[in-house]
């Protein structure tokens, strides 16, 4: 079942589905197991390299070290949390406990999210939302246009840096200044603007204006594909919540 060809929506709802569980479940067995379930989910059916989850994992796992000595330190200032944590707990320091459920569910939260944006193109998403969700198509394309302009934004503060250095006749700071940041972002917000007046008169040239019916020539339809999917990952998460009892 390659996770690549399923409903976007269908992946959108599951995953909101688990971070909406995770978020309400304050027992580290069960953020450890969701971490580990789609970790694994992309090992296998997405062939994902294991080097490439581990570097993901680098940045999450900071931010629950973070959650960690926070809550070893600071114990006292989180009463109300650590406490209702204590009668579930594995380990017989509340504050341990909890900073150790925060460090898991911040990584849980980190493969989960990581799952859906690696197996899920933005073009896809959009258009089943169109197609699925009745979003109106002023608002896809909108989105459309936006998810094009990123690189454009990176390629033109490189060009306006490097125009700046070679006025200055000094190399580029690795890191700008607040002066250079000020000038940079005037910059690009007025050729933003320029790119947005473009784009508005070409939507409006293509007829894209509220309540026009279209068709599509690429749809996405629901399959049994996606329900095996879902059914799968609601029985994981039943599985992985019944660890708290």
């Amino acid at each position: 079942m390659p996770l690549r060809r399923l409903n976007p929506l269908v992946k959108l709802a599951v995953a909101l589905i688990w971070i909406a569980v995770v978020t309400v479940v304050f027992d580290p067995r069960v953020m450890a197991a969701a971490a580990l379930a789609p970790a694994l989910a992309l090992l296998v059916l997405d062939r994902a390299p294991p080097m490439l989850l581990l570097k993901v994992t680098i940045p999450f796992a900071l931010i629950g070290f973070g959650y960690l000595w926070v809550n070893l330190l600071f114990h006292r200032e989180s009463g109300a949390y650590t406490q209702a944590l204590a009668d579930a707990a594995l380990l017989a320091d509340p504050a341990a406990a909890a900073g150790v459920t925060l460090f898991f569910r911040a990584l849980a939260f980190g493969f989960i999210s990581f799952a859906f944006v690696r197996t899920t193109a933005p073009v896809d998403l959009v258009r089943s939302l169109m197609l699925q969700a009745r979003l109106p198509a002023t608002v896809g394309f909108s989105l459309f246009a936006g998810v094009q302009q990123l690189p454009h934004l990176h390629h033109d503060l490189r060009q306006m840096r490097l125009a700046r250095a070679m006025r200055t006749g000094r190399p580029p700071r690795r890191i700008p200044g607040l002066r250079e940041m000020a000038r940079l972002t005037i910059g690009l917000l007025a050729d933003s603007i320029r790119r947005a007046e473009r784009v508005a008169i070409g939507m409006e040239v293509r007829g894209l204006r509220p309540g026009l019916a279209r068709t599509s020539l690429h749809r996405s339809p629901l399959s049994w594909g996606d329900a095996v999917f879902a059914g799968i990952a609601l029985a994981v998460l039943a599985a992985v919540v019944s660890l708290a009892g």
